[in-house]
C-alpha cells in the first residue's frame, strides 16, 4: 500500500513540473514572436523611411517576408501605409503593421505610427 502511495504522489509531482515546463516553453515561444513582430515593424519604419527618401510619392506595400529570411520556421508580413500628413505640409504619416507568424492560430501583431517631414 505504501508503495502505490509513493507511485502516486511521484505522478502527480511529475506531472505538476511537465505542466510547468510546457507552460513555460509557451511563454517563451509567445515572447519570442512579439519580439521579432518589433523587429519587423521596426525593419519596416526603416525601409518606408529609405523609399520615402527615394520617391517621395511611395504609396507603402504588403512586404511578405518568408520563413527562410526570419529564424526558418515561420514567416512575417507587413503592411506599410504611407499617407501625406495635413494639407500644405510636406511630411507624411507612415503606420506600419507586423504580423509573425503568418497563419498561425498564435501570431502576433504591433503596429507603429511615425510622421515624416
Amino acid at each position: 500500500m505504501m508503495v502505490m502511495i509513493c507511485l502516486l504522489i511521484s505522478t502527480l509531482i511529475l506531472g505538476a513540473l511537465l505542466k510547468t515546463a510546457v507552460a513555460h516553453r509557451r511563454q517563451m515561444l509567445t515572447e519570442e514572436q512579439r519580439m521579432q513582430a518589433d523587429w519587423l515593424a521596426e525593419s519596416a519604419v526603416e525601409r518606408a523611411t529609405h523609399r520615402l527618401q527615394i520617391d517621395v510619392n511611395y504609396p507603402g506595400e504588403t512586404w511578405n517576408i518568408p520563413a527562410a529570411d526570419l529564424n526558418g520556421r515561420d514567416s512575417g508580413r507587413v503592411r506599410i501605409t504611407v499617407r501625406k500628413a495635413d494639407k500644405g505640409s510636406d511630411g507624411h504619416r507612415v503606420t506600419v503593421e507586423a504580423v509573425y507568424p503568418v497563419g498561425t492560430e498564435r501570431q502576433v501583431k504591433r503596429t507603429k505610427r511615425i510622421s515624416m517631414p
